[in-house]
């Protein structure tokens, strides 16, 4: 988790971004999908964050007191934190302590989560795609209202296929639109970059998109119903960051 930080940090600072994703000191951090090991969250703490939230409907809380999960995991995560750009915040039993009091995490998607905050930095590692066309609105706009103005918030979004194909738009690009959103409606909603980006731009967000991996698609069948639809590059784009704001 700490390597796909500090990949983030770069990608943003190539770009120029005033935006420092590892800056998560006295800041309310809700991660959207943290996974079986609390996600981001035991480096936001690390690194000063004052209250780390998130929902993970697989979450199983036995993970704060699991002996391999602290003696291997937690125990490898801090010596790479012990790194001079980060400095020696906390120890190990302070760090754990820590993590303790300022990790909250509800066994539920966000729309279900009963714990309601306002946040200065939101972030999520392959979740919106999943997120469904139903639930996207309503996704961003309580995101919207637990915003704090200024928020920063981060997303890394896979638009492939989330199959084990050589090409990963297979049955995707390669089939209609509308018959590849209904087949693939249980498990990703197959919103591209540009459609995420107008979402969060309507709902007040200021945003923008950087591409992460593009995969060449030119010696590749794609449906007139794609073409139509978005440009070469936005159907290109297998994962991007959507970085950005809360503006008002």
């Amino acid at each position: 988790m700490l390597d796909l930080l500090l990949r983030y940090d770069f990608l943003l600072k190539n770009r120029n971004f005033p935006f420092r994703v590892l800056e998560f000191n006295r800041k309310k951090v809700l991660e959207l999908g943290c996974g079986p090991t609390m996600g981001f969250g035991p480096i936001a703490v690390f690194l000063g964050c004052d209250t780390y939230v998130s929902c993970e409907p697989m979450f199983n809380d036995e993970i704060r007191s699991n002996k391999i999960f602290l003696d291997v995991f937690l125990k490898k995560l801090h010596r790479d934190l012990l790194v001079p750009i980060f400095g020696d915040r906390l120890t190990f039993v302070e760090w754990v302590k820590k993590i303790e009091n300022s990790v909250i995490v509800e066994k539920c998607t966000y729309l279900d989560m009963e714990y309601c905050s306002s946040y200065d930095y939101v972030i999520s590692n392959s979740v919106l795609e999943h997120v469904s066309l139903i639930q996207i609105d309503q996704t961003i706009n309580r995101l919207k209202q637990e915003s704090n103005i200024g928020l920063k918030f981060l997303h890394d979004v896979d638009y492939g296929n989330h199959a084990s194909t050589d090409w990963v738009f297979e049955n995707l690009y390669n089939i209609c639109f509308n018959e590849a959103r209904e087949q693939n409606k249980p498990h990703i909603n197959l919103l591209r970059c540009s459609d995420l980006l107008g979402l969060f731009t309507n709902a007040n967000f200021e945003c923008s998109s950087i591409p992460i991996v593009s995969i060449d698609n030119s010696h590749k069948n794609i449906h007139s119903s794609w073409s139509n639809l978005y440009d070469k590059d936005t159907l290109s784009t297998k994962t991007s960051l959507i970085v950005g704001e809360y503006i008002s």
